[in-house]
């Protein structure tokens, strides 16, 4: 939704590509990006110097789509030209996320990560202890049995039916496993 930003303070950009209300969504990411760069970098030299270990993790759910609507945006960029609706829900949906330390120095990419494996998969990298529910999933992820896939093969069904069942009677059984989530 653009407009919500004061004009003086707007990231400008030029895209004549675009309509005028995508282009004034792409300002008003763009300047919402700035700021949430600029927080985070604050939030990070605020730890840097703290004695006990920290870690940060900064992600979206979703990308932001410039502009008055989805259709707009992905129409006008050409970004769903030839995609299913599954590799137009993957595009929207895969985001990218940030993990800093201030224990370990470095950059790796850890690739496509389902946002249920996230703080699993980075508590591992960090050499972090976890929970035995972060562990089984961490090791599901790391093994393909997450996988959201059209067609998933019988073991990937098995180790979905598996996490859903031990996620649901957690959340609303008589939790069965509860030593698993501590």
């Amino acid at each position: 939704e653009a407009g919500r930003y004061d004009p003086s303070e707007l990231v400008k950009c030029e895209a004549p590509q675009y309509s005028d209300q995508v282009v004034a969504g792409i300002e008003d990411l763009a300047t919402g990006l700035h700021h949430a760069d600029a927080a985070l970098g604050r939030l990070i030299e605020y730890f840097e110097d703290v004695e006990e270990p920290v870690v940060i993790v900064f992600f979206g759910d979703h990308k932001s789509v410039p502009g008055d609507s989805i259709e707009n945006f992905f129409e006008q960029s050409g970004l769903y030209d030839g995609l299913n609706e599954e590799q137009q829900q993957e595009m929207m949906y895969t985001t990218p996320f940030v993990a800093w330390s201030n224990t370990q120095k470095g950059h790796k990419n850890l690739g496509t990560i389902p946002s249920s494996s996230l703080l699993p998969r980075v508590l591992t990298e960090y050499g972090l202890a976890m929970p035995k529910w972060f562990e089984i999933i961490n090791q599901m992820s790391l093994d393909g049995a997450l996988k959201n896939t059209e067609e998933p093969t019988e073991k990937e069904e098995r180790a979905n039916e598996a996490y859903l069942l031990l996620e649901y009677d957690y959340l609303y059984g008589k939790r069965y496993q509860k030593e698993i989530f501590n």
